[in-house]
């Protein structure tokens, strides 16, 4: 149900609004939404802190993209008339590659991305995924400038930390007026007797589109979920620059959009241009300095002019509406719910994507590089310019000329070689001073400046290797240094890819699925992948295109790196081999080869290699045959391959038997042996005990007959020695 307006000024709230429980009076009256109103707040809100927390970075990352200083710098003041000015393109060198690279890496081959479908296990959705795969990757090939605005939107992530685009439905009708014929081929005349006309509507598009909108030109809450700024913030408002003639041209399109607009006077829409906002200055930082293609332009043909108009998004009472405004001044739509315009939508999500490719927590616009690196960036200035400016005071010195002295003041500035200058008293009238050469220390300042810049972004550089000798002289210290550079800008490209490219994309095949009617696509679509054989149907219809799909862009660490690329898909495939052999069979060599070549800049290679021919058709009765003979020739296979396996257990069960066995009589005569030498044993011992016994005995009696002999002798000589004493003789 449309909503229900007075005027364009004074919009009273529709029934569909009348939802809470807000007081009525008695004559059941609607209260009026101030829809204008709550434009113009949010609108005001996030423009005052857009001024005061994002623009001066804005335009200082855009001044040092385009090689000038930042506005509000030194270098613009009076003193600095004469001093040098130069600026070091840094960070444009540093974007430049990384835009290279992204280039690389996502569009080094054929396949720009994967489609599957969330439930797997359903054929009728794989199938699904892989139509709406071939749709999509032939809409960013015709109809959608994906590579300019990838690489435009990777560009506004690293010098204005995000970037901001609308996805939409594109159609665009062409009315003009044919006049009729009859059949005898006379003109038709009507009721007055004037040639008839009928309406020829032709359409001019009827395709999926992305626009990369301007920062400063979306607006959102400042508080903001920083994980999620669009679909969490109470509104968007998007600034549009419309000529007055197109909007005119709108406004008489009642019944053929979704959103009719207002009638309104030139004069009205005139209000929008003097929304002159403070990011002027961004744009006159993009522009260079010139004059703003939108503020500054006036015709004489008032219906050229351009005004800016509102997109606003709005959530009201917990419902999303969308609505159009002349700037902040008048309505210029009734407010819709938003799944109306964009059916397409998932549940609380709106048409715009953030993306950036530097994370800052908690932060809703994170810096990128050239934020980053922009205090290096200026100090990489400042010392560049003191030594340009040192070289000239050394090649020309300043003079200090004693006042009303006759010298030739101006012979002395022009400092010709050769040149004469007077002087009453050169010894005391002037004086030179000769400052310092210090150009050698300040280039290895500057030499540390730029390995701080390339460690700060990423950069891998020829200022890196120079630096950085210890490193440089091995090829082990090269690959260092690449690999961490690598590392840092494979991180940007799957930070922009998750938050941006793969969302975006997400969007976009949703509205393929809604909106998609080409039957020369679907043509297209199906004789590439062969639908009418695999899967036997006549033409593609729409419900083939339903289902939940996830889009996936294979962007990972190593590929922004051609060697890394081939040498881990080496590697990957050698493992497959060598522990699952069954999988390495169902390798696609044709995608294996689209990658190898795509890494080398080759697309897919498919030129290198010669088509296989056809195969002639087969009869069917023929192949059932082969089927049935192939079938009665495996089964003969396996009961010779049983019979076999049969006759070898057996065999195996005897050997075991047999081995068994000899094992058993080998135990047994081994124990036999043991027990015989440990009876010899026995036996020996007890011999040897015997003759030690004995030996003993003997010893003892030698031991006791010595022992009396001893004894005998010791009473002899005891009586041979009394008798000599006494005298008396033996």
């Amino acid at each position: 149900m449309a909503l229900q307006t007075a005027s364009p000024y004074n919009n009273e709230r529709s029934p569909e609004l009348n939802d809470s429980n807000e007081d009525t009076d008695d004559s059941n009256e609607l209260k009026p939404v101030p829809w204008l109103s709550i434009s113009r707040d949010a609108y005001d809100t996030s423009e005052t802190w857009f001024e005061a927390a994002v623009r001066d970075s804005l335009e200082r990352n855009i001044s040092h993209f385009q090689g000038r200083h930042a506005p509000g710098s030194k270098y613009y003041s009076k003193q600095y008339q004469h001093r040098a000015k130069g600026f070091r393109p840094k960070t444009r060198a540093i974007v430049r590659k990384n835009e290279a690279l992204a280039a690389n890496a996502y569009f080094a081959t054929s396949n720009l991305l994967s489609v599957t479908a969330d439930n797997s296990g359903n054929l009728v959705q794989r199938v699904s995924a892989e139509i709406n795969k071939e749709i999509l990757e032939y809409r960013l090939r015709t109809t959608i400038p994906w590579y300019k605005i990838l690489i435009g939107a990777y560009q506004d992530t690293m010098v204005n930390g995000v970037c901001i685009s609308h996805q939409f439905w594109d159609y665009q009708e062409s009315v003009r007026s044919v006049p009729l014929y009859g059949d005898d081929g006379q003109e038709v005349l009507d009721e007055e007797g004037q040639p008839a006309y009928e309406e020829d509507i032709q359409v001019i598009k009827d395709t999926p589109a992305i626009e990369l909108r301007p920062l400063e030109n979306v607006r959102f809450a400042p508080a903001a979920n920083w994980l999620d700024p669009m679909n969490t913030s109470p509104f968007i408002i998007d600034r549009i620059p419309m000529d007055i003639g197109s909007i005119l041209q709108m406004t008489k399109n009642k019944g053929k959009s979704k959103i009719p607009w207002h009638e309104m006077t030139i004069g009205q829409l005139q209000a929008g241009r003097s929304d002159t906002t403070t990011d002027d200055g961004v744009k006159r930082q993009r522009n260079r300095a010139r004059l703003d293609p939108i503020e500054e332009n006036s015709y004489l043909h008032q219906e050229f002019d351009t005004v800016w108009v509102h997109r606003n998004i709005v959530n009201y009472e917990g419902r999303d509406w969308i609505y159009y405004t002349a700037g902040t001044y008048f309505l210029m739509s009734d407010p819709i719910p938003l799944e109306e315009q964009y059916p397409h939508l998932k549940a609380g999500e709106r048409p715009y994507v953030m993306g950036m490719s530097t994370l800052e927590a908690h932060k809703n616009y994170p810096e990128g590089i050239t934020g980053i690196s922009s205090g290096l960036q200026q100090e990489a200035n400042e010392l560049s310019n003191q030594r340009r400016d040192n070289v000239s005071l050394v090649l020309n010195k300043r003079y200090y000329v004693k006042r009303g002295q006759g010298v030739d003041v101006k012979a002395l500035q022009r400092n010709v070689p050769g040149g004469v200058v007077f002087a009453n008293n050169v010894d005391s009238d002037v004086r030179s001073e000769s400052p310092a050469d210090v150009t050698s220390s300040s280039y290895q300042e500057q030499d540390r400046i730029n390995a701080d810049l390339d460690d700060v972004s990423g950069n891998f550089s020829v200022g890196s290797v120079g630096t950085n000798r210890q490193l440089n002289e091995t090829v082990g210290g090269m690959e260092l240094m690449s690999g961490d550079a690598d590392i840092l800008t494979e991180y940007q490209l799957r930070t922009f890819n998750s938050t941006w490219a793969e969302q975006t994309l997400s969007q976009v095949l949703r509205l393929e699925q809604r909106h998609e009617t080409d039957d020369a696509i679907f043509k297209m679509v199906g004789d590439k992948i062969d639908m009418w054989q695999r899967y036997g149907v006549d033409e593609i219809q729409d419900d083939m295109l339903q289902g939940g799909m996830t889009v996936e862009i294979n962007v990972g660490f190593g590929a922004t790196n051609p060697s890394q690329r081939v040498q881990r898909l080496t590697t990957g495939i050698q493992a497959i081999q060598a522990f699952a052999p069954k999988m390495a069979s169902r390798i696609d060599e044709e995608e294996i080869a689209k990658e190898v070549f795509g890494a080398i800049g080759f697309k897919d290679g498919s030129r290198f290699f010669i088509s296989e021919s056809p195969k002639p058709p087969v009869d069917p009765m023929i192949q059932l045959e082969q089927l049935r003979q192939q079938g009665a020739q495996q089964i003969e296979q396996l009961k010779h391959q049983n019979a076999m396996e049969l006759e070898a257990f057996d065999t195996e069960n005897d050997l075991r038997k047999e081995n068994a066995k000899m094992q058993k009589d080998m135990s047994d005569k081994a124990l036999k042996v043991s027990m015989e030498d440990r009876k010899l044993e026995g036996q020996e011992r007890d011999r040897m005990t015997k003759a030690e016994i004995e030996s003993q005995k003997q010893k003892m009696r030698l031991s006791e007959t010595a022992i009396k002999q001893r004894n005998e002798n010791r009473r002899f000589d005891a009586e041979v020695e009394l008798k000599r004493q006494e005298g008396t003789g033996i």
